[in-house]
C-alpha cells in the first residue's frame, strides 16, 4: 500500500517535471516537506480565532438554578401595543 502511494507521488512529480529521474530519496524529501507544510497550515488554522462573534457569558452574570428569571414588562418602551380593543364590539 505504501509503495503504491509512493509510486503515485513519484508519477505525479515526474509528470509535473519536479523530478527528472526516478529518485526515491527525492520523493521522500518532497513528501516530508508537504507533510510539514500541512502541519503548519493545520496549526495556523487551529490557532486563529473563529469568525463568529459568540462570546462567553460573564462569570459573575452566569445563570444559576436559584436565580429568578427576569419578567418582561409589557409597558416598557419598545414593546408594541395592540391598536384594536381586546374584545370585538358587536355591530348591532
Amino acid at each position: 500500500m505504501f509503495a503504491s502511494i509512493v509510486a503515485a507521488f513519484h508519477l505525479l512529480a515526474t509528470v509535473l517535471g519536479l523530478v527528472a529521474t526516478p529518485d526515491p530519496a527525492g520523493i521522500g524529501v518532497a513528501v516530508a516537506i508537504a507533510a510539514v507544510g500541512l502541519l503548519v497550515l493545520a496549526a495556523v488554522a487551529v490557532g486563529l480565532p473563529g469568525s463568529c462573534d459568540v462570546t462567553a457569558p460573564h462569570p459573575r452574570r452566569a445563570i444559576d438554578i436559584s436565580t429568578p428569571l427576569a419578567q418582561s414588562d409589557p409597558d416598557a418602551p419598545g414593546h408594541p401595543r395592540p391598536r384594536a380593543p381586546q374584545t370585538a364590539a358587536s355591530a348591532a
